[in-house]
């Protein structure tokens, strides 16, 4: 059958982004109605032509019908996202109140955008893993035009209530870690850094990577002291190269500081997502209203729903 998976899935995401029927009603938007009624018309078209047609070759005609839906959706994309939502993505994710549990959560949520990422055909670099105690911090690069745009909303803190896997007694615990999603501005290079303001550290680097990553001192740390502003870098298992990944991601975040104006600890502490594993399972979404009571499906990075939903209620308005 020549209307593959692909595009069902792409139709179908376009359908959960855009709530068609809100907009009709309140009569905005108009070229994302126009577009979005011209998909629909050539999926009909494609459908029809397979259905009267299935017994000869139209491999060809259904593939010229699939990449005009591919252009329109790309350009309705352009329309949906405004400027400022059109940059790759940092995920940064740090543990809080929780001990154990907490570093665990991070852990969770670290796999969970990573499977997202892996589901969605998303390149994605995890620059950082760095593990300490109790606490954990992970930051994850993701790359697509939209990455910023999609994440947007997982921006906030993410609690998880459950049966604690750490207490002895099996008692419920619950437990917090922050998500921050960054904008990867492409403008960085105007940012000039004066080596005289950096302090460098190198450190072995945790986890995975060889023998190498750790007995070598490979993770580079750097400190811009006019900024206050500390990265380190993982990413691989050569020190030169994570000290020129640092320098680029010194250089986002100082853009990032220069741009955005907004307290980034206020925002953060006004969005809220709730995932409960006990006494029963509901994950629910405090600034969209956004439930479902299938939680094993979302950790295991079947987030697009949740994604969607926060699109459709606060990027396109």
């Amino acid at each position: 059958m020549f209307i593959n998976d692909d595009i069902n899935i792409t139709i179908n995401n376009i359908k959960n982004i855009i709530n068609i029927e809100k907009l009709r009603k309140l009569n905005k938007h108009k070229k994302i109605i126009k577009i979005y009624n011209i998909i629909m018309s050539i999926n009909k078209d494609i459908k029809l032509l397979y259905n009267l047609f299935e017994n000869n070759n139209i491999k060809y005609e259904i593939n010229i019908y699939k990449k005009k839906i591919y252009k329109l959706i790309e350009k309705l994309k352009e329309i949906i996202f405004p400027k400022k939502y059109k940059f790759n993505a940092l995920i940064k994710i740090k543990t809080g109140i929780g001990g154990k549990d907490s570093y665990n959560w991070v852990e969770i949520l670290e796999r969970m955008y990573i499977m997202w990422a892996k589901k969605n055909n998303l390149s994605y670099v995890i620059i950082n893993s760095i593990k300490d105690n109790n606490k954990k911090s992970s930051l994850i690069e993701i790359k697509n035009k939209y990455a910023y745009g999609y994440l947007h909303g997982e921006n906030g803190i993410h609690k998880l209530i459950r049966k604690s896997p750490f207490n002895k007694l099996n008692k419920r615990q619950t437990s917090y870690a922050y998500v921050y999603i960054l904008p990867l501005i492409k403008k960085k290079n105007n940012i000039k850094i004066n080596y005289k303001d950096l302090i460098i550290n190198t450190f072995r680097s945790s986890g995975a990577g060889g023998q190498n990553v750790n007995k070598v001192e490979t993770g580079v740390r750097i400190k811009h002291i006019p900024s206050n502003i500390t990265v380190e870098c993982t990413k691989t298992r050569y020190q030169i190269i994570n000290k020129k990944y640092a320098i680029k991601l010194l250089k986002y975040k100082l853009f990032n500081k220069l741009i955005d104006k907004e307290n980034k600890k206020e925002e953060i502490l006004s969005h809220t997502r709730n995932y409960i594993m006990h006494p029963y399972k509901l994950i629910k979404d405090l600034k969209t209203g956004y439930k479902t009571k299938n939680i094993d499906k979302i950790i295991n990075g079947n987030i697009n729903e949740i994604i969607y939903n926060y699109i459709n209620n606060y990027i396109i308005n």
